[in-house]
């Protein structure tokens, strides 16, 4: 069973981590959704989630600023110290802004 979620909701994941097979974690770059970080919400659920097989996708844009990739860099790099491995897998996914 593959579940997918935007990483934030760590207590709905531990009432069903156990039932689940592989993670996708969204980690949405504030820059190019115009809504806040969710840095330690992130961590926090990173730290269940490291239970399963999991993978991140980051989504950013031209905008993305350099204190944007230090903090996708460390929550991946804390991500990947964990003793699953967590996440086996980092898709970047560019949007493009029309108008």
């Amino acid at each position: 069973i593959l579940l997918e979620t935007s990483g934030v909701e760590t207590d709905a994941l531990k009432k069903v981590i156990d039932r689940v097979d592989l993670v996708s974690l969204d980690v949405k770059i504030p820059s190019a959704t115009g809504e806040a970080g969710h840095w330690e919400e992130h961590d926090r659920f990173m730290t269940v989630a490291s239970q399963k097989k999991a993978y991140a996708k980051v989504v950013y844009d031209e905008k993305m600023s350099s204190d944007e990739v230090r903090q996708v860099l460390n929550l991946m790099k804390k991500g990947f110290t964990r003793k699953y491995s967590y996440p086996n897998l980092i898709a970047l996914i560019k949007i493009k802004h029309h108008g």
